[in-house]
Formats: C-alpha cells, structure tokens, sequence
C-alpha cells in the first residue's frame, strides 16, 4: 500500500512541475509531498525492495514421508508455489517493476532539483550506486544459505565498481569526491579481508574489528594524500 501511494504522490507531483504550465498545488501541499517521496526513495528505498524480494526466497525445505516443500524463508506458513503464493508474487514483481524505476528517478530528481545543497553527488554516481544497491540484495536473496559463496560474489562485484567508478567524476567538489572514494576503497578493503578470515580463520569479533580499523587507516592514508 506503501509503494502505490508513493507512486500516485509521484506522478501527482510530476504532473504540478510538469504537465501544468504554473503550479496548481498549495506550497503546503507540494511540501507535504516532497516530504513523503522523500522518505520513501531514501529511507524506505532498501527496506521496501528486500521486502518485495523476499516473496521470491523460497529455501525453507521440510519434508515429511517423502514429500517435500518448500517455504518463504520469512514466513514458514506461507508456502511456495500455492495459489496464495502465486498471487503474492505477481503482487510483489508488479510493485518492484513499478517502484524501481520511479524511485531511482526520483533519488536522482532529488539530488538535481535541492539547489540549497552546496555537495552534489553525480547523477552517474546515484545511479551507479542505486544499481549496485539492488545487485547486493538480489546476491543475497540467491545465496542466502551460501554465506561463503555470497561473500566472494559480493566481494568481486565491489571490487569491480570501485575499480570503475575511481576513473569517473562523482562528486562536485573534489576534497568530498576524494573522502568519498576512500569510504569505498575502505569498504572494498573490509569486505576482502572478512571473506579471508571466513576462508582461513574462524570468524570473531576480534578479526571484525580488525578489518574495520584497517579499512579507516586506509580512508585516513588516502585522504590525507
């Protein structure tokens, strides 16, 4: 219900900007919707799309007298493949066919349109960073009981980005670009040395913490150079 109403507030504020030759909507209004879709494409963005991907997740497995089924990982009652089912997935892939495309606009609309904001990101950068957003969840969605096979994947699609997107410009002021690109170099550096500690040591706290302080001496090195 969320996401419909989001998408009607959308085209109702794109069709005051847009389709009308001066605004028609009360300044109260227009504020009452920028506000919303606002908080829907950069605080519900995320939680909306894992939601509607866990109706995909089918790799709960219980069998019983040699009959076996399968359940959504999030909900052990709601079984997949049912009519019930079905008609959730259908619900859930038309809500994200609906709702990924107008929120990335949006996410971008945004950046471009607040001329009170003094940095900008890019719109190749929202873009750019919007899609690997959504090739994370999926990856996850996939290897959800592949913990391992997850992190490589994970680690190898980051280390491809960050090796892409250090050759473009990504931000308008180039001391927050350079902070920026370090914040991913760090992050690429954390997500490497976690999958060797899962590959060679068993995981603790103490490795956790490790990668992290490494990682924040890696955005200090580069930043002060």
């Amino acid at each position: 219900c969320l996401v419909f109403i989001y998408i009607i507030a959308a085209f109702v504020r794109y069709a005051d900007r847009k389709l009308f030759t001066s605004p028609k909507l009360p300044t109260q209004i227009v504020g009452l919707l920028d506000t919303f879709i606002y908080i829907v494409v950069m605080v519900g963005y995320i939680p909306i799309i894992t939601s509607m991907l866990d109706v995909f997740s089918c790799n709960t497995q219980v069998t019983v007298n040699n009959d076996t089924k399968y359940y959504l990982s999030r909900d052990c009652n709601a079984e997949c493949n049912s009519e019930k089912h079905n008609q959730m997935m259908i619900l859930a892939g038309a809500t994200l066919a609906l709702f990924v495309p107008t929120a990335t606009f949006q996410r971008v609309r945004l950046q471009i349109d607040t001329k009170e904001l003094n940095i900008l990101q890019l719109p190749l950068f929202v873009l750019s960073k919007t899609t690997l957003i959504i090739v994370f969840i999926i990856i996850e969605k996939v290897f959800i009981n592949s913990p391992i096979f997850h992190s490589v994947i994970d680690s190898t699609v980051l280390t491809g980005y960050v090796l892409w997107i250090m050759r473009k410009r990504i931000i308008n002021i180039a001391g927050v670009q350079l902070f920026q690109k370090a914040l991913l170099v760090a992050t690429l550096c954390e997500y490497w040395i976690t999958l060797v500690s899962h590959l060679i040591f068993k995981t603790t706290l103490v490795v956790f913490f490790c990668a992290l302080g490494f990682s924040w001496l890696t955005t200090m090195i580069v930043t002060l150079k």
